[in-house]
């Protein structure tokens, strides 16, 4: 970008004032605050996974927390 914005080319200093420009509006507001707002805001909605991966991940246990996988309930025994 630099080099962009100090050339002597008109055309070329436009380009360069451009990326940066483009750069720090997407450093500034998408990821300080549009990306965090959205994902507040689609909760759950936000982890998904496609079918295969969510089947591979239930085969081999893999889990987004460190908290063990709740057991199924035991039946009772008959009385």
């Amino acid at each position: 970008m630099a080099a962009f914005s100090t050339g002597q080319v008109v055309f070329a200093k436009i380009i360069g004032l451009g990326m940066l420009t483009a750069i720090t509006v997407d450093a500034a507001l998408v990821r300080t605050l549009l990306v965090p707002a959205t994902m507040r805001l689609l909760g759950r909605w936000n982890w998904w996974a496609p079918p295969s991966l969510a089947r591979a991940h239930g085969r081999y246990g893999i889990r987004e927390t460190t908290e063990p996988a709740p057991t199924p309930p035991q039946p009772s025994p008959a009385q």
